[in-house]
């Protein structure tokens, strides 16, 4: 559904996650097996967030194809970037959102994408610190319980819980304030931690020590 191009059968030296700017450099200079390369080692992470935003699976996969397309296309005006992750979240949140925009423009698009354009948040208290530490036997109760979460919130938690981005990264990503970013965050958490403690006292532990606290 996903590959533009066939993965390469041999995976040069140079592509290492440690050689990111030189991959893209590479990229930008027309070089196909560079392009693969970050299309395979990207594609399911755009994909799990993708889903955080909208539950639209196909206007999920299609964006991705889109942006990777728009990348290609446009590869010899790009900058060159440290870090291809951050550089790729950023351009797919802002592609699928217009896409989001496009098609509500067109059609009466489902609630829950409404929802999550039109929602707004205040900024209040700092937010808790996630620990990056997860048990592997709650995570997906953990999964599961995050489904329950505002779109917004959902979106952050796993930006910061999955993708390990920074709360300055998670700023930029989403477009909001710092004190928004950790603010959703600890909502977030106290939503979980009252969902797992319904569920099951244990996960609600589980929880704590996920948290750091």
């Amino acid at each position: 559904m996903f590959t533009p191009i066939e993965k390469p059968a041999v995976i040069p030296d140079l592509f290492i996650p440690e050689n990111e700017p030189e991959i893209w450099r590479s990229f930008t200079g027309g070089n196909q097996q560079a392009y693969s390369y970050i299309f395979v080692q990207y594609k399911d992470m755009l994909y799990g967030y993708g889903l955080t935003i909208v539950s639209d699976e196909e206007m999920v996969c299609d964006c991705i194809q889109e942006l990777f397309l728009d990348l290609w296309l446009r590869r010899k005006n790009l900058a060159q970037v440290k870090t291809i992750k951050y550089y790729l979240l950023v351009a797919f949140r802002r592609q699928l959102i217009s896409k989001i925009e496009n098609r509500k423009k067109q059609m009466n698009l489902s609630r829950q994408a409404a929802d999550f354009l039109e929602t707004t948040h205040a900024e209040s208290s700092e937010a808790e610190l996630i620990h990056e530490q997860i048990l592997e036997e709650g995570h997906d109760k953990l999964a599961l319980s995050m489904n329950h979460l505002p779109k917004r919130q959902k979106e952050a938690l796993y930006l910061r819980y999955y993708e390990k981005l920074s709360y300055e990264e998670i700023m930029e990503v989403m477009s909001l304030s710092y004190k928004s970013v950790r603010n959703l965050v600890s909502l977030a958490i106290q939503v979980l931690r009252k969902e797992l403690h319904k569920q099951d006292f244990f996960y609600s532990l589980l929880l704590s020590v996920f948290i750091g606290i």
